[in-house]
C-alpha cells in the first residue's frame, strides 16, 4: 500500500508538471502534435530533487536545451546582437556615406607624409654628403699627393655615416660618386688609402643590389645586414663579420614577362679569408673562385649555390646547408663538415685531403675523382655517392654508410679496413667494378 501511494504520488506531480509546461507553452520550439515530449520533460523534473527545485521556483535554467539558457541568451543579445545591429546600422547611414571619402583620406595621409617626409631626409643627406665631400676634394686636395690625414678620416667617417643611413638606391649613388671621382681603388691610381672602408661599421644595413666590385670591406661589420642580390665580385672581405647576413637571391619585376628576374647574389672572386658568415643566407649565390680560407661558415645557408673552383681550407661548415651546391674543383682540406648537408652537391675534382666529415649527409653526392686522403668520414651517409676514380688513402670509414656507392676505380681502397671500421657496403660496387656486400 505504501508503495503504491509513493507511485501515485509521483504519477500525480509528473501529470502537474506536464500540465504547467504545457499551459507555459515552455518548449515553443517543439511541435505541438501531443504531450509525450512533454512528459518525458516533466519525468525527468519529477525524477531530480534539484530540478524539480528550480521549476517550482521559475528557473528555467537546468530545464531548457539547445542553448535555450536565459543567460546565454542575455549575453547573446547584449555583446552580439546589439553591437551587430549598430553596425549594421552605422555602415548603412547616410552620414558614413558622406564622410567615407574624408575618413580614408584622413587614414592614409599620414602614412603617404611619412613617406615623402623619409625621401626628403634621403634627399637631404645625400646632399648634404656631396656637398661636404666637394669641400674635402677642392678645398683640401684630398685627389693629390699633398692631401692631408685629417682629410682622409673625415671622407672616411661621413661616407661610412651616409651609407648607414641612406637606402640602397642612393648607396649605388654614392659608390657611383666615388667611382668616377677617383676616391675608390682603381687600376690607374693607387688611392686605396682613401676610402677603403676599412673595419666600417655596417652592421643592420640594407645593400639589397647595390654594386661594390673590388671594394675594400676588409674588417667590416656587416652583422644582420640585407646584401640580397649585391655585385660584390672582387670585394676584399677578410676578417669581416657577416653573421646572420642575408646574401640570397632578390626577385626584380620584368617589364614584359610574367616571371620576375632572378638576381642572385655575386661574390665571384671575392676575399673572404676569415670572415664570419655565421648563420648567413647565401642561397643560389656565386662565389666561383673565392678566397673562404679559414671562414666560419657554422650554420650558412650555401643551398643551390656556385661554389666552382673555391677556396675552403680549413673553414668550418658545422651544421652548414650545401644541398645542391656546386664545388667542383673546390678546395677543401683540413676543413670540418660536422653535420653538413651535402645532398646532392657536385664536388668532382676536388680536395677534401684530412677534412673532417663527422655525423654529415652525403647521399647522391658526386665526388668523382675527389681526393680525399686522410679524410674522416665517421657516421656519415654516402648512400649513392659517387666516388668513381677518387683517391681515398687513408680515409676513415669509422660506421659510414656507403649503400649503392661507386667506387669503382677508385685509389687506395681497403675493403678489409672498411669493413673492420665497421663500415657499411650493402652493395657496393667496388674498384674492380664488381657489387660487394660488407656489413650487411
Amino acid at each position: 500500500m505504501h508503495q503504491e501511494s509513493v507511485d501515485q504520488k509521483q504519477k500525480d506531480k509528473i501529470q502537474k508538471i506536464t500540465a504547467i509546461i504545457s499551459k507555459k507553452q515552455l518548449l515553443k520550439h517543439s511541435e505541438a502534435n501531443g504531450t509525450e515530449q512533454y512528459q518525458q520533460l516533466a519525468r525527468e523534473i519529477a525524477n531530480s530533487r534539484l530540478r524539480t527545485f528550480l521549476f517550482n521556483r521559475n528557473q528555467e535554467l537546468l530545464q531548457l536545451r539547445h542553448s535555450h539558457n536565459p543567460f546565454y541568451i542575455c549575453a547573446k543579445f547584449i555583446f552580439w546582437k546589439i553591437p551587430k545591429w549598430f553596425l549594421t546600422s552605422f555602415l548603412k547611414s547616410e552620414i558614413v556615406k558622406l564622410l567615407a571619402f574624408p575618413l580614408t583620406i584622413a587614414l592614409v595621409t599620414p602614412f603617404i607624409t611619412q613617406q615623402f617626409q623619409a625621401q626628403r631626409e634621403q634627399i637631404a643627406t645625400l646632399d648634404s654628403y656631396l656637398d661636404q665631400l666637394e669641400r674635402l676634394t677642392f678645398e683640401q686636395k684630398l685627389l693629390t699627393e699633398q692631401r692631408e690625414e685629417g682629410a682622409i678620416i673625415l671622407a672616411r667617417g661621413r661616407t661610412v655615416a651616409a651609407l648607414r643611413k641612406l637606402d640602397p638606391e642612393r648607396k649605388q649613388q654614392i659608390i657611383a660618386f666615388l667611382s668616377t671621382s677617383r676616391l675608390l681603388p682603381s687600376d690607374t691610381l693607387d688611392i686605396d688609402v682613401i676610402m677603403s672602408f676599412e673595419d666600417a661599421d655596417f652592421s643592420n644595413t640594407d645593400w639589397r643590389g647595390v654594386d661594390l666590385v673590388d671594394a675594400n670591406f676588409s674588417g667590416a661589420n656587416f652583422k644582420s645586414s640585407n646584401l640580397s642580390g649585391a655585385n660584390l665580385e672582387g670585394v676584399n672581405l677578410e676578417n669581416s663579420k657577416l653573421i646572420e647576413a642575408k646574401l640570397s637571391p632578390i626577385f626584380k619585376p620584368r617589364i614584359k614577362l610574367w616571371l620576375p628576374l632572378v638576381v642572385p647574389t655575386s661574390l665571384k672572386s671575392a676575399n673572404l679569408q676569415n670572415a664570419n658568415l655565421a648563420g648567413a643566407n647565401l642561397t643560389g649565390a656565386n662565389l666561383t673562385g673565392a678566397n673562404l680560407t679559414g671562414a666560419n661558415l657554422t650554420g650558412v645557408n650555401l643551398a643551390n649555390a656556385d661554389l666552382t673552383g673555391v677556396d675552403l681550407t680549413e673553414a668550418n661548415l658545422t651544421d652548414a646547408n650545401l644541398r645542391n651546391a656546386d664545388l667542383t674543383g673546390a678546395t677543401l682540406n683540413r676543413s670540418v663538415l660536422k653535420r653538413t648537408n651535402l645532398k646532392n652537391a657536385q664536388i668532382l675534382d676536388s680536395e677534401l685531403m684530412d677534412a673532417i666529415l663527422k655525423n654529415s649527409d652525403l647521399r647522391g653526392v658526386d665526388l668523382r675523382r675527389a681526393k680525399l686522403q686522410g679524410a674522416a668520414l665517421w657516421s656519415s651517409d654516402l648512400g649513392g655517392a659517387n666516388l668513381a676514380g677518387a683517391d681515398l688513402e687513408g680515409v676513415r670509414f669509422t660506421n659510414a654508410i656507403l649503400t649503392d656507392a661507386n667506387l669503382a676505380q677508385a685509389d687506395n681502397f681497403e675493403p678489409l679496413e672498411a669493413e673492420s671500421q665497421g663500415a657499411i657496403l650493402c652493395p657496393a660496387i667496388m674498384p674492380d667494378g664488381k657489387k660487394r656486400r660488407i656489413n650487411c
